[in-house]
């Protein structure tokens, strides 16, 4: 009996040919076949000019895999737990460029022919499922190696509470990245000057706009019912409405990833006082409810807005960046996170296609911007070249300070207490099985650092 690597190689052996006639020669290359090409960019000829041939290459090729699988299926069952499956990807970028990738991971047929659960490559692209267009070439190696180029597809995106604070930067950033986006708003948002404009905006940029209501089921079934991914950057006050979203979600069941609103602390590693307890306490409701449903997720941790708190480095009742006096909450020696909107936008949409985010929480954590209060202080001095005097407000003083104001300062003060105080954003280190760092996952965006930030205020 022929055994499958026999038959593999026997079958794989002129679809090697093919795959270099096709596609080699167009990569100037001088291919090695080695285990991993790291993030390799190489100049490439349009594919178009020869889609019929490699096309045909690629059914030709699938078609003597399958008629493999189903010999290996009949034949030697047990086969299908040993056999390995080396992939290479060659992906196009919208720039031209190709990156070339190795994967080799021990794999059974049945999972690449019939449950199209392929390995992933470190772009986060999966054959198959995550490749507008699909060719392939058969290549031998120990048993068979195919080839895929094409353009990444991206998932259609739907942004609810888009024209809020954080969301207008998933919308731009979803829609800046070639996503097909959709943002649902009130119909009673049109009337509104400011959100009216920014909806404009929003079209502008090839944003499909949808009208509904967090309180009209059949609305919400009918919008995320078009989309693939569904972002929820709802304020505050409409956290425990996410309930209705999930419902929702989970009526259309089309559904691969769902990001709720989240976008600071993680929800469930804190040391805060109230009134942020409280508010936290509705976000993690919201995370059991999902899990509940068993509804594929990514939670955003982005840590603290760098536009709520670096324009006046966290000063009450001011509108610039202090240059005489500074108070700083507790000893200022505390580190925190200060990330630009626009870079949490960037990450955000970056990882609703990536496999390594689904079902993690993913810490926006950029070095640069980890700081105490007492380094963003000595930064902003050598900056405008002026030595600030120093107010320090003690922890018991400030917890006083959290009682006796009205909200939303206490609030306000209370973030601050848990970020400056606590150390909540940086005071545990992530749990890889819980969790990722999106500027490790993506060292390729050139995030804002606090230092540049501070620029504009000089």
């Amino acid at each position: 009996m022929w055994n499958y690597q026999f038959l593999g190689n026997m079958m794989g052996l002129p679809f090697k040919m093919i795959g270099v006639l096709l596609h080699l020669p167009r990569m100037e290359l001088p291919f090695k076949m080695t285990p991993y090409f790291p993030k390799l960019d190489l100049k490439f000829i349009p594919f178009a000019e020869n889609l019929k041939s490699e096309l045909l290459g690629g059914i030709i090729a699938l078609f003597v895999l399958g008629l493999t699988y189903l010999y290996y299926r009949m034949k030697t069952p047990k086969d299908l737990n040993t056999c390995t499956i080396s992939v290479m990807y060659a992906t196009v970028s919208e720039e031209g460029k190709v990156e070339v990738e190795f994967i080799y991971e021990p794999l059974k047929p049945a999972s690449l022919y019939l449950d199209i659960n392929c390995p992933t490559n470190t772009k986060g692209i999966q054959p198959f499922t995550h490749h507008s267009l699909k060719l392939a070439a058969c290549f031998d190696l120990n048993f068979v190696v195919l080839l895929f180029c094409g353009m990444a597809a991206k998932s259609k995106i739907l942004v609810l509470g888009g024209t809020g604070y954080i969301g207008k930067f998933i919308v731009k950033a979803s829609a800046e990245a070639g996503n097909p986006t959709f943002a649902l708003v009130r119909e009673s948002t049109v009337s509104h000057p400011e959100k009216s404009k920014l909806i404009e905006s929003f079209k502008s940029s090839g944003v499909t706009i949808l009208y509904g209501d967090l309180s009209d089921h059949e609305s919400l079934v009918k919008a995320i019912k078009q989309v693939d991914v569904v972002i929820s950057t709802l304020g505050g006050q409409q956290i425990d409405d996410q309930v209705k979203l999930i419902a929702a979600i989970k009526e259309a069941g089309n559904i691969k990833r769902f990001l709720p609103s989240e976008f600071g602390l993680d929800v469930e590693r804190h040391n805060a006082v109230e009134p942020v307890t409280s508010f936290l306490e509705k976000k993690v409701k919201i995370r059991r409810a999902i899990e509940a449903e068993g509804i594929p997720y990514t939670y955003i941790c982005s840590n603290a807005f760098a536009g709520y708190f670096l324009p006046t480095l966290g000063q009450q009742n001011v509108t610039a960046p202090p240059r005489d006096k500074v108070v700083i909450l507790g000893d200022g020696n505390v580190k925190a996170i200060y990330v630009k909107e626009e870079d949490i936008g960037t990450y955000t949409i970056k990882a609703v296609d990536d496999p390594r985010t689904l079902n993690k929480i993913l810490y926006v954590r950029p070095p640069a911007n980890i700081l105490t209060f007492n380094e963003l202080v000595s930064l902003w001095e050598n900056k405008i070249k002026n030595t600030l005097e120093k107010v320090y407000i003690p922890e018991d003083q400030l917890l006083k300070y959290i009682q006796e104001s009205p909200f939303p300062a206490n609030l306000m003060l209370a973030l601050a207490h848990s970020m400056h105080v606590k150390g909540d954003c940086t005071n545990y280190e992530i749990d890889p099985s819980l969790g990722v760092e999106a500027s490790n996952l993506y060292p390729e965006v050139k995030y804002t650092t606090v230092d540049n930030y501070l620029n504009a205020f000089v």
